[in-house]
């Protein structure tokens, strides 16, 4: 069994353009579900500082992904799909699929 395991589910998100590229932050992770909320609150949820701190996020709906270790904290960021395959497509594409090396 792989370590890391796919996480998709559909849901609400932000997403907010940081110094270190556009960055998913799912709504019930940051504990905020309304529409207009000012990036700079997102702070503790970001990787990079928020480009435009002042303005409003556009809560968005979609599919989000990522892997992550159960019952550790270990998880990659989270990305957004258009449709529940684009998310699985994306997973199955990536780096993160730490498969265990078959056995001799």
């Amino acid at each position: 069994m792989a370590f890391m395991q796919k996480q998709v589910y559909v849901g609400t998100f932000f997403e907010v353009d940081t110094t270190t590229g556009v960055e998913v932050i799912p709504c019930d992770v940051a504990g905020i579900d309304v529409p207009c909320f000012p990036a700079e609150a997102l702070q503790d949820y970001l990787e990079g500082a928020p480009m435009v701190t002042d303005e409003p996020c556009e809560v968005k709906e979609g599919w989000l992904a990522r892997w992550h270790a159960p019952g550790y904290m270990d998880c990659t960021s989270w990305t957004a799909h258009k449709t529940e395959q684009a998310a699985h497509a994306y997973l199955d594409e990536s780096d993160e699929n730490d498969e265990d090396p078959p056995e001799a």
